[in-house]
């Protein structure tokens, strides 16, 4: 091991990036697969692999766990055509006194023999080993894997069986190293090297690595995808092996959940970016994706809520559930995609991009291909990264493969494929666009990736931003008008140092609000230089909520000064979140005695004016908490205190644990809407100054957070609520932590005396 690293070809420059050119074979993609009792199950998984246009498979076998059906499916593989790779796996007690049983090695002995004997003329290959690296889970040390390589090794070898080995799971190169060494030094090196190459702690297929050293050093390592393939294939090479296939991966749902939001549209989009990238690297002679059917990874649902003890990518002996319960995931369709675009085709190489950009172009017997896609929350402009007229001339599919009418006017995070076809487009001459300076994503700009809305970068004599698709001109001619005249028929919900309205778009369904941002004075605008304008930063605030699952009403646009954006006004516009209260109207009701609650659909521009002063004042007015246990209402329409203390804490830990730290988390900016069913709804707004990180917050950041949101309720109220959310963040709530709320009571208190000492 220490030889291979003092060597440095593992940290040579430009190993991230493709190594050129490389022709992928019809059978790159293969897919892991099995049966079940029912044989049905068999016709199912024959017709959807028939549907994928897939041949190669990839079965599991264990030496004392066999079922009839196994071998019934794999005979039926091996009729209708299908080039199957066999992993044979020892149980887990078994693996666990190969190295001290002699009858347990003799039993394994038997077991590959009579398989290779009965299925060894006709199988791709065999491949022995199950996860070594993880004894918790195959039940093997290295010593008795190398103990049941070295039978199995003998067997094969009166069988003329193609073996492959080791199966060492995630990057973990050392085992790789480690093995093959032993192996070579035993002269039982395997035909095919194989690795179960997962790249999910790394968050995307593009991203570095950054569990291999820290943080510190990610971006000058540079373990990508591409770089972990290469390695693991030179490693290969340097003892002896030709050939290096990744035998299983997948990418698990419940993982994408605990950030981020339509975890099986994620699991689609990384399917599709890891294979087209696996295909870049070169370094792979094949990428088996699985299991087909399961709960967790699967491409198929299998709908239960099972999940085996032994991970699948140890042992995937069997498809759990009913037929008649399957359910297709986009992944599904995602891989089908993949096959049909990627297997025969020629990769040529990767356009020169920003990081965050990957434009991967092929080489078809029908033309040009290029697979185009953004990393996570990014977007590029189409039109910038083509040159002017050809992607009129291009037909566009869908990640699932549907043809689109146009060409998006954004590249996202979900890839498309663009096919130029005719024998002007070819690898020398790419439609891409010849100024490198326009490869490259929309800068500080977020968005959530949502079926259905398409945005566009506008921009007009004086401001530019991101709207909406047809909808930027309406848009800026309603700022135009209000900006005229401050009301201009709409409501106006705040009028300080931002301005607010609730209105309605031409052509648009429903009410929208549209927040001005005056311009900030000279200091502040030093201060908020790296931060940059509100509207911006409202916007990126609310996409990056909704890419974590978090509601917040659907932002629409937001536009700022083209020159100087901080220097002059800026706009958003959002969905309006109608028929709502805010958290601060329940808490008050909590904490003081029972009185009607004005929604603030309720407060029209008639009623403000009646009451002599703006909404803001009426919605926003700081509640002084009562010194004792407040005697408030009990419920809050219809629904009991406790419940929606409950609910409340229940969202707020949610936001937290998804790595949100709101930073303006007022009773105010939390919006509820109770459905006929009682059940409650949440949206959070202001969202300017919301913080996101890759990882839940800490105690303190929580406590900031709560310390704001419970100022109206009173102290029995906060107990009752803190004591909740603590248990559902899994901590005792303790005395100490009310520090937090009396610091923030005493500023509070300390803002009103000098306002009103202000005002005298």
């Amino acid at each position: 091991m220490l030889k291979y690293a003092v060597a440095g070809r593992w940290l040579a420059a430009g190993l991230d990036e493709p190594a050129g050119a490389v022709q992928v074979g019809n059978d790159f993609f293969g897919l892991c697969v099995a049966s079940a009792e029912d044989p049905a199950c068999d016709d199912f998984i024959i017709a959807r692999l028939k549907e994928l246009g897939l041949r190669q498979v990839r079965l599991d076998l264990a030496s004392d766990s066999r079922m009839p059906f196994q071998e019934r499916f794999l005979r039926r593989l091996i009729e209708e055509g299908f080039r199957v790779g066999l992993h044979l796996v020892p149980s887990f007690s078994a693996a666990a006194r190969m190295s001290g049983s002699a009858q347990v090695r003799e039993d394994w002995r038997l077991f590959v023999a009579e398989t290779m004997t009965a299925y060894g003329r006709v199988l791709e290959f065999v491949e022995i080993g199950s996860t070594c690296n993880r004894r918790k889970w195959s039940g093997c040390d290295l010593s008795g894997y190398l103990k049941a390589w070295q039978i199995a090794y003998e067997v094969a070898a009166a069988h003329h069986c193609v073996l492959a080995a080791p199966n060492v799971t995630d990057f973990e190169p050392v085992y790789n190293i480690a093995i093959l060494s032993e192996m070579k030094r035993r002269n039982i090196l395997p035909a095919v090297h194989t690795d179960n190459l997962f790249v999910e702690r790394a968050a995307e297929p593009e991203a570095y690595d950054h569990k291999i050293a820290g943080r510190g050093l990610v971006n000058k390592l540079r373990f990508n995808l591409i770089r972990k393939a290469r390695v693991l294939n030179d490693i290969a090479l340097t003892f002896g092996v030709r050939k290096t296939i990744c035998s299983h991966v997948s990418w698990s749902l419940r993982r994408i959940a605990r950030f981020l939001e339509s975890v099986e549209e994620k699991q689609a989009d990384y399917l599709s970016r890891y294979c087209c990238l696996a295909v870049a690297s070169g370094a792979l002679e094949k990428v088996y994706w699985g299991p087909l059917i399961g709960q967790r990874e699967g491409l198929i649902d299998d709908g239960t809520s099972e999940f085996p003890e032994i991970p699948h990518v140890t042992f995937y002996g069997k498809a759990r559930g009913k037929v008649g319960d399957y359910r297709i995931r986009p992944a599904y369709y995602a891989f089908r995609t993949v096959i049909r675009f990627l297997a025969g085709s020629k990769y040529i190489r990767k356009i020169s991009s920003e990081y965050g950009l990957e434009i991967h172009e092929f080489q078809r017997p029908e033309g040009l291909l290029h697979v185009v896609w953004t990393m996570n929350g990014r977007r590029a402009l189409t039109k910038d990264c083509y040159q002017a007229g050809v992607l009129e001339q291009a037909q566009c599919y869908a990640r699932d493969g549907a043809l689109l009418d146009s060409v998006p006017a954004m590249i996202s995070e979900s890839p498309i494929y663009l096919l130029w076809s005719g024998r002007e487009f070819s690898g020398n001459h790419s439609p891409v666009s010849a100024r490198p300076d326009k490869l490259q994503t929309l800068k500080k700009i977020r968005f959530a990736n949502m079926a259905g809305r398409q945005y566009d970068f506008a921009i007009s004599d004086d401001l530019s931003g991101v709207c909406l698709s047809d909808i930027s001109g309406r848009l800026l001619n309603m700022f135009s008008a209000l900006k005229a005249d401050g009301q201009a028929g709409h409501d106006v919900l705040r009028d300080a140092r931002n301005r607010v309205w609730r209105c309605v778009l031409p052509g648009k369904e429903g009410k929208i609000v549209i927040k001005l941002f005056r311009p900030v004075g000279s200091f502040r605008r030093l201060l908020q230089m790296k931060k940059g304008d509100k509207a911006r930063r409202s916007w990126n605030g609310a996409n990056e909520l909704l890419r974590r699952g978090i509601s917040t009403p659907l932002p629409i646009a937001f536009f700022h000064c083209v020159k100087n954006p901080l220097a002059g006004e800026s706009w958003y516009a959002c969905e309006d979140f109608a028929d709502g209260f805010s958290v601060r109207d329940v808490f008050t009701a909590f904490s003081e005695a029972p009185r009607a609650l004005a929604k603030p659909s309720d407060l029209s521009t008639e009623a403000i004016q009646a009451k002599g002063e703006a909404k803001e004042a009426i919605l926003n007015k700081p509640q002084v908490i009562p010194a004792k246990e407040g005697n408030g209402a009990g419920e809050f329409e219809g629904i009991k205190a406790n419940e929606l203390y409950g609910q409340i804490a229940l969202f707020l830990r949610e936001i937290h644990d998804r790595g949100v730290y709101f930073r303006d988390l007022s009773a105010g900016n939390l919006l509820l809407r109770i459905r006929s069913d009682k059940s409650v709804e949440f949206a959070l707004i202001d969202t300017a100054r919301a913080m996101f990180y890759e990882k839940s917050i800490g105690l303190r950041k929580r406590l900031c957070d709560l310390m704001r949101i419970c100022h109206p309720l009173c102290w029995k109220g906060r107990k009752i609520f803190l004591a909740r959310y603590m248990a559902f963040a899994g901590r005792r709530y303790r005395a100490w932590m009310n520090i937090a709320f009396y610091y923030y009571d005493l500023k509070h208190l300390v803002k009103g005396k000098f306002r009103a000492a202000t005002h005298r």
